[in-house]
């Protein structure tokens, strides 16, 4: 064979043999498996609204039911809350613990600016930070708090001193103690007894400085009536009267007429005793309540706050009526289900009756 003839036999023998290959199946490709299907990631819980609540001390049994009321506002609403305060009286440490509260960024701060002077330039320095500022148990005008919720002051002492009138007592001399003078409320409570004692020129009252701190408390009824013995009532516009006439009336060879603020659990049992005549509550559950429900409805719903004095109605006690009360401020889960349904009656009227600030 030529060598003409050699190559091109070449090329085509090549060329089939390409076309083979190529003709040939082709080996399937590595399927990949399919990617491991990813748990789905839990939804990051939206961070709650947070509030604070500074009280001006925790020495008495009122004082506790104002923050047991606040906590369980909180729990209601599914809110984080800090209810604190100084154990004994102390505005400088309860000023202290309303600051450090504010680092936290609260959604609103609620308070016992008691007395009022030194939390002034307080709330007034610390409004934007605050957001929301609710007041209780004592107001505090000119500073740009939202919202006060307590009892009617002027009302409550007018109920104190017809508890007097209704003892029997229409003249003679009633000696009025007021644990902390210069605190407003305590002075509106002092008014309105005077107004209802206006009606009876016979009656002579004098108001003195009781003190806010038991022992002391005791002390100065004891050096007073000790001192005058034809004393026909004993009026205490604080919580310190209760445990102090329980104390003292046993002691003496002598009776008169004692009402006093406040249904602790001493002045309930003195009552039963016949040691303190009457009692006037001024409902501090729903002091505690009312300031974190309000705020947290109105950051979590948009429902707006009050804007002004919401006033709390006074309930007289006697031994007439003491069992009842008695189960309701002794038992802590009967308390939380009679205000729930004090609540779901007049949560309403509470609203459509605010007082507007003044000042």
């Amino acid at each position: 064979m030529s060598k003409r003839l050699i190559f091109p036999l070449v090329v085509i023998l090549a060329v089939l043999l390409a076309g083979c290959q190529s003709a040939a199946p082709e080996s399937a490709a590595p399927v990949e498996a399919p990617a491991a299907t990813e748990a789905p990631e839990e939804p990051v819980a939206a961070e709650k609204p947070f509030f604070g609540y500074v009280m001006h001390n925790f020495e008495t049994e009122f004082t506790v039911e104002i923050k047991t009321g606040a906590e369980a506002a909180c729990q209601d609403m599914d809110v984080d809350c800090d209810v604190t305060g100084p154990a004994k009286f102390d505005p400088p440490q309860a000023i202290q613990m309303f600051e450090t509260l504010l680092s936290r960024n609260p959604s609103g701060m609620a308070l016992v600016p008691n007395p009022q002077d030194p939390w002034t330039p307080i709330l007034n320095r610390y409004a934007e930070e605050a957001k929301i500022i609710a007041v209780a148990n004592g107001d505090a005008p000119g500073t740009p708090r939202q919202l006060y919720v307590g009892a009617d002051e002027v009302a409550f002492g007018k109920a104190l001193g017809q508890a007097v009138i209704d003892a029997g007592v229409t003249s003679g001399t009633v000696i009025i103690g007021s644990c902390f003078p210069p605190a407003l409320p305590l002075q509106l409570r002092d008014q309105g007894v005077r107004e209802v004692f206006a009606a009876y020129p016979d009656i002579v009252a004098e108001t003195f400085d009781s003190t806010a701190e038991q022992t002391t408390n005791y002390a100065f009824w004891e050096n007073t009536v000790t001192a005058n013995p034809d004393i026909k009532a004993g009026i205490g516009l604080c919580t310190f009267e209760g445990p102090t006439f329980a104390d003292l009336m046993p002691k003496l060879d002598f009776d008169f007429v004692t009402v006093t603020a406040d249904l602790i659990p001493e002045t309930l049992e003195a009552i039963r005793n016949g040691d303190v005549t009457a009692a006037v509550g001024q409902h501090p559950y729903l002091q505690g309540y009312l300031p974190i429900y309000f705020m947290a409805d109105y950051v979590l719903n948009g429902t707006p706050m009050p804007n002004g004095q919401v006033l709390l109605p006074g309930e007289i006690v006697t031994s007439a009526n003491l069992d009842v009360v008695l189960e309701r401020q002794t038992d802590a889960d009967v308390a939380y289900e009679w205000y729930a349904a004090f609540l779901a009656e007049n949560l309403d009227a509470l609203r459509e009756n605010v007082v507007p600030f003044t000042d």
